[in-house]
């Protein structure tokens, strides 16, 4: 087997876990549900979380299959793990602890300015990191990332609920465009 090969197992290893924590709160979300401690904010982050792990398996299986170099660079597989490390300190934050009845609603307004904080550090992260990697163009990567960072600013400052919900779906959305957008490619 090549590094980049190794690589490939090791990063699916890591979303695997991240995805596991994210549907171990979906888990707990479906068995006690109870409509005065659903939160849609939970719901629309944890699926836009899973959907960007998903865009960046995709990602990786495709440049993998074009024949591409990158993943055989270790420094490559640095930037992909700390990319994955803060999307799996996003989804651990994100899901509640304890397995009584968990208030959703009430967990994520304790954790929404942690969270957003995280976001804004991954899509920073993302907007530094892609011309780094030689990237200048405009793809739907970087049009990800560029709507997302001012949006994740927009709602550590924002209080109104339905404000935010409105912001999380937009994220979602466009977060679910770019996945169809790399399976087109694939």
């Amino acid at each position: 087997m090549s590094f980049a090969e190794y690589s490939l197992v090791f990063i699916s290893i890591l979303v695997g876990y991240i995805v596991t924590v994210a549907m171990g709160g979906w888990g707990k979300l479906i068995k006690r549900f109870d409509a005065k401690v659903f939160s849609v904010l939970y719901l629309c982050w944890s699926l836009s979380m899973f959907f960007y792990l998903l865009f960046i398996w995709l990602w990786a299986f495709r440049g993998f299959s074009s024949n591409l170099d990158y993943l055989n660079s270790p420094s490559s597989l640095y930037f992909i793990i700390i990319r994955l490390l803060i999307i799996y300190f996003a989804v651990e934050t994100l899901t509640p602890d304890g397995t009584d009845v968990v208030d959703f609603r009430g967990h994520f307004s304790q954790v929404a300015k942690k969270f957003y904080g995280i976001l804004i550090v991954l899509w920073s992260y993302e907007l530094l990191l892609y011309p780094l990697t030689g990237h200048y163009d405009l793809s739907p990567r970087m049009l990800l990332y560029l709507i997302n960072l001012p949006i994740s600013i927009a709602l550590f400052f924002i209080k109104s609920e339905k404000v935010q919900v409105a912001l999380a779906v937009i994220c979602l959305a466009i977060q679910i465009f770019a996945n169809v957008t790399v399976l087109e490619f694939l």
